[in-house]
């Protein structure tokens, strides 16, 4: 699916480059711009603290604001130079309307998203 969307020729409006430390979004900001990394490393962190990283050519974020168009959650930082796709939330149903399986990347990431906390409450009790 990544692939199908990074060869055409209609994507390259929304790719962005960011600098090596530079903050992608930024918790508590009023954005609901989804992101896919293209190329890079990003990491998330709540307040100062990283709680996640990844390079993984695809990864989606800024869902959670995206879908509950709410403030950012978490901040996300380019640990490298990164190479992404920014959606903004008014262009979405453009951007799904050409490339379709974007919804259920985000279905899929949302639903393993909740198994592991779910299992990681579980581990808990």
């Amino acid at each position: 699916m990544m692939e199908e969307i990074l060869n055409n020729p209609s994507v390259e409006k929304y790719l962005v480059e960011i600098r090596r430390g530079e903050t992608l979004c930024r918790e508590g900001e009023d954005s609901q711009d989804l992101f896919i990394l293209v190329d890079g490393h990003v990491e998330i962190l709540k307040g100062l603290q990283p709680i996640s990283e990844t390079g993984e050519k695809g990864t989606v974020f800024g869902e959670i604001s995206f879908i509950l168009g709410s403030k950012r959650t978490a901040s996300v930082r380019a640990r490298t130079d990164v190479k992404a796709i920014r959606i903004p939330k008014d262009k979405i149903d453009d951007f799904l309307k050409e490339f379709p399986a974007l919804a259920w990347q985000l279905l899929r990431l949302l639903a393993r998203r909740l198994d592991a906390r779910t299992q990681s409450l579980f581990a808990f009790k």
